[in-house]
């Protein structure tokens, strides 16, 4: 600290230093660049509004800067989407992180960032029944891999499983006696969801008669079957 004025050194001091501390954890070149950008425009704001050490910063001047940059146009005329003014709040709030650990920062300052939610975006063209179904059928069922695929999109398309549930199902996962099927989600969070009558017949069929023609040793009980754990018929 500064015996004359009181405070540690300036706040655009610590910046060489970050960015070395951000190069030795790894971060690429080009997360690097954008970071230095975030944190140019950031210190630029504090000196407009005369902030030039650590210890000026506070959590209410930290929301008036993410407020900037939520209200005012970027370089090109446009107000900034909210996925990019959390990019820059996310290099500020790191950037404060940094400077509490040199013990120059108020303990609440980087509290002031608040993480804005970002819109859902919905599709912009959604599949007609009949694209759905030209879809679903296109997989050739005259072939045993068809076979596979059209099952999987039957099986997709009735329960709306995610593709990373529907490659981790197991044969013991399907109770054909009361058509549900036991799902595996995020974190390993079982839920039942029920199958639809079609996709039903295509799993009876393919645990049945077309699994056993692709398994081989390295199979286990997975559903589908990848690549990897496939005897392809003739060999």
């Amino acid at each position: 600290m500064n015996s004359l004025t009181g405070y540690s050194p300036p706040l655009v001091s610590f910046t060489v230093d970050y960015f070395l501390d951000l190069k030795l954890k790894n971060r690429s070149a080009e997360a690097i660049k954008i970071c230095r950008w975030h944190i140019g425009f950031f210190l630029k704001y504090m000196a407009e509004e005369s902030i030039e050490y650590p210890e000026q910063l506070s959590k209410e001047i930290i929301r008036q800067y993410q407020l900037k940059l939520l209200l005012e146009p970027g370089k090109r005329g446009r107000r900034r989407s909210i996925a990019t003014v959390n990019r820059y709040m996310s290099s500020v709030k790191t950037f404060i992180q940094y400077l509490k650990l040199c013990g120059c920062c108020i303990d609440d300052a980087d509290q002031g960032v608040i993480v804005a939610r970002e819109p859902r975006i919905l599709p912009k063209e959604i599949l007609t029944r009949e694209e759905m179904v030209e879809l679903i059928e296109a997989p050739d069922i005259s072939t045993v891999l068809g076979y596979r695929d059209r099952t999987i999109m039957e099986l997709l398309y009735t329960t709306a499983i995610r593709r990373n549930e529907c490659r981790n199902l197991k044969i013991p996962d399907v109770n054909f006696e009361e058509g549900l099927l036991r799902v595996f989600g995020k974190g390993q969070k079982e839920r039942i969801v029920p199958i639809g009558r079609i996709a039903l017949k295509f799993l009876d069929n393919y645990i049945s008669s077309v699994r056993p023609i692709l398994a081989c040793k390295k199979s286990g009980i997975y559903l589908f079957l990848s690549a990897g754990e496939i005897r392809y018929p003739g060999m």
